[in-house]
């Protein structure tokens, strides 16, 4: 072969490898179609007998007729036979195969091959779901896809707020309307106020109340006080913010009687109040108390005040996301009751 051939051959050889990873880094998707999921079903297919032999997912069945014991037939021995599957379907950044139940399976073996579907793919997680009975559905996930989130945009619903992505892939919604409270329980640096000071950014452009109580000085809520239509920052000012949400959902009940309807959401559009959102930043620090008779007042208070909106503000438009470090009994009945 001429020289210049293979130094040709060599210069393409090059420029591929080069803008495969470019592609690869500033395309990841574009990358995962064309090269990626080929290369991934190709092992899927290749594998998927040894797995299941190695992985007790096949079946021995025996033929009609047996000629010498259950070992041989016609002089070939019994094989065992893997449960049938369909081609690989390319999802982004992964692949899903489903597979059809031998009789007597259950879909707890495949959740125990799981890892071995990983290494034999090359993946980096396998999911096992059952969409129905004789079912499993194996969805593989070609990389992390908290390395690179691809959020979308913010969801257009009022009191939906887009929080993060899910070790799935896809986004993570915080939707009021569905999951009208929500506890968050983390030890320092976990997250907490991370997550409400993204929720209090996604709600920001919404025509939504936020009230924030932020017992350590507003250190944290304090932030975005130019949003927050209250900010409480001590005990004594969140049991005067906590008593005016009470009062104001004594009204919208009286609203909602009048009108004769069971949410303000069923009210026409003039008539509905704003949706109020609370959060609460270290809730310990509510219930907390020095032994003096104010302190356990207060106490008291906020706890007997929070429980009212918990129980009552859900259907009237008053919604609660609470986090803390401790939601324990050692705080007393009072926090008990509010996270049941």
């Amino acid at each position: 072969m001429e020289p210049y051939v293979i130094a040709l051959a060599l210069a393409v050889l090059a420029w591929m490898l080069v803008a495969g990873d470019l592609v690869r880094r500033h395309r990841p998707l574009w990358h995962w179609y064309l090269v990626g999921y080929p290369v991934t079903a190709w092992r899927v297919v290749s594998t998927w007998r040894r797995v299941a032999v190695l992985n007790d997912l096949a079946v021995s069945r025996l033929p009609a007729r047996t000629l010498v014991g259950h070992l041989l037939v016609k002089g070939d021995p019994v094989r065992p036979v893997a449960p049938r599957c369909s081609f690989p379907h390319v999802t982004p950044m992964g692949l899903s195969v489903l597979v059809r139940l031998h009789a007597g399976q259950t879909p707890a073996t495949y959740l125990k091959a799981a890892d071995a579907f990983v290494h034999a793919w090359k993946v980096h997680a396998v999911r096992v779901t059952s969409p129905e009975r004789g079912l499993v559905l194996l969805t593989a996930m070609a990389s992390d896809p908290l390395e690179r989130p691809g959020l979308a945009t913010a969801p257009a619903e009022l009191l939906s707020a887009l929080i993060g992505a899910l070790e799935t892939g896809g986004a993570w919604v915080m939707n009021l309307r569905l999951v009208p409270h929500w506890l968050i329980v983390g030890a320092t640096r976990s997250g907490k106020s991370t997550l409400l000071a993204r929720l209090i950014t996604q709600l920001a452009t919404q025509r939504v109340a936020l009230v924030g109580i932020d017992c350590k000085g507003g250190m944290e809520l304090g932030l975005f006080t130019a949003r927050l239509t209250a900010l409480a920052t001590c005990r004594r000012e969140a049991v005067a913010v906590l008593s005016a949400l009470v009062v104001d959902m004594q009204d919208r009940m009286s609203a909602c009687r009048s009108a004769g309807v069971r949410s303000i959401w069923e009210l026409p559009d003039k008539l509905r109040p704003v949706p109020v959102v609370v959060l609460v930043d270290e809730i310990a620090e509510l219930y907390l108390s020095d032994g003096t008779r104010e302190s356990k007042a207060e106490a008291d208070q906020c706890s007997t005040l929070l429980l009212r909106l918990a129980q009552l503000g859900a259907a009237l438009g008053i919604h609660l996301v609470v986090a803390g470090q401790r939601v324990g009994s050692d705080l007393g009945p009072g926090v008990t009751a509010l996270r049941a």
